[in-house]
């Protein structure tokens, strides 16, 4: 690999069950991994290449690069035209929209419609 990426701050990952998750909440973006992904990812994350036999395949970096996961991602990637193709060692690829309850005020969950005063009180 010509250059260990590093993972862009806020960017979390997690094992669920076989596979791994990996939430990069700023471009809104979650990516399920396999577990032959997931070990990749985490020996990325380590920001130390460990033997040259567990190095992520070039493909799977550059997937993530494309999407803004690493600082040296190029900046439009926060919006591809078109969904990349996944990798082999990538399950699923969805939006990730951490504020779309709470931007409703909680009043209908998804799609109570802006805050525009207290909820509390009769509309």
């Amino acid at each position: 690999m010509s250059k260990w990426p590093r993972v862009e701050k806020g960017v979390s990952w997690r094992q669920v069950g076989e596979q791994g998750v990996v939430i990069h909440p700023r471009r809104e973006l979650m990516v399920g991994l396999t577990r032959t992904g997931y070990g990749w990812w985490e020996t990325l994350a380590s920001a130390e290449p460990d033997a040259a036999d567990s190095a992520p395949d070039e493909g799977f970096v550059k997937f993530f690069r494309g999407l803004g996961f690493f600082t040296d991602s190029p900046e439009h990637a926060a919006a591809p035209p078109e969904p990349p193709a996944l990798p082999p060692e990538v399950s699923w690829l969805e939006p990730f929209r951490p504020l779309a309850f709470t931007a409703s005020c909680g009043r209908v969950p998804a799609g109570g419609g802006p805050c525009t005063g207290n909820p509390h009180e009769g509309h």
